[in-house]
């Protein structure tokens, strides 16, 4: 696999005839891709943009992904405590963290399903990895004893875990990542020609080869790395500075929160 020089756009969908923000999307099973948009509609597009199925909520999604059976799990605004499940045409409770507030989630190795979470009141961070509904491994802290993620923000922590078992962050300002032990792996802050106090991930995403791939909001880039943290090439002035995913052809989808359009990217060869 070779990153190419300049990447290839291959297509750009425009799901909706108006134009219409989005706070973000996730691929789903068989290329299709889940929309959640500022509008309160949950949308489940195809490869071309189609639209398949559409469903109405009473508020705002804020993250979605799609579990392996096709299920999309997702929450809504920070006041919000509980995660939902949507099967079909009904969402459900899927849990309810209490005091605490989900900022990000994936579906994982074995279908586990890993929630990012702060505190109601953002005195405290942390990622749970739940199976079948049972938290089992709690991440919040290093070797150390040191926080591994920001407090007292509402910023998201978008959370994604790589092909190599890895569990990766996109923080307030860096991405951190764990490996599968869940012990701290690394933490990235930028590349030398960003400062740190502007980097800026919003979301993040791994692809067949562990790469892992972040958009830099403030600088108006993504960032791809290896799975051991080392910068590998930026992708500047990406279209948009949405939602950010990797389909099962390895290609990288950007999205435009404005329009709403979603942009297929080829970066490798």
């Amino acid at each position: 696999m070779k990153l190419l020089e300049d990447i290839q756009f291959l297509q750009t969908l425009c799901p909706y005839a108006d134009p219409k923000g989005y706070f973000d999307f996730n691929c789903g099973a068989n290329d299709t891709i889940w929309i959640h948009d500022s509008e309160k509609w949950t949308t489940e597009v195809d490869k071309n943009g189609i639209i398949l199925r559409e469903f109405r909520h009473r508020s705002g999604i804020r993250a979605i992904c799609v579990d392996s059976k096709g299920n999309s799990v997702f929450f809504k605004a920070f006041s919000c405590s509980q995660v939902f499940l949507l099967n079909h045409h009904n969402s459900k409770i899927l849990m309810d963290l209490q005091d605490w507030r989900p900022r990000g989630l994936c579906s994982g190795e074995d279908d586990d399903l890993f929630v990012s979470m702060r505190k109601q009141h953002m005195s405290v961070s942390k990622v749970v990895r739940y199976r079948d509904g049972e938290a089992k491994h709690d991440y919040q802290f290093d070797d150390k004893g040191n926080r591994l993620y920001s407090i007292y923000t509402k910023s998201f922590l978008h959370v994604c875990q790589n092909r190599n078992g890895d569990i990766c962050v996109a923080d307030a300002d860096a991405v951190v990542v764990l490996n599968v032990e869940g012990m701290l792996k690394f933490v990235y802050r930028g590349h030398l020609s960003t400062p740190e106090s502007k980097f800026t991930p919003r979301n993040i995403a791994t692809d067949i080869n562990s790469l892992i791939i972040t958009n830099d909001l403030h600088n108006h880039k993504v960032h791809i790395l290896d799975c051991d943290g080392n910068f590998l090439r930026f992708i500047k002035n990406p279209p948009g500075d949405g939602g950010l995913s990797v389909d099962s052809n390895n290609n990288l989808l950007l999205g435009d929160y404005g329009t709403g359009e979603i942009h297929i990217i080829k970066y490798w060869e």
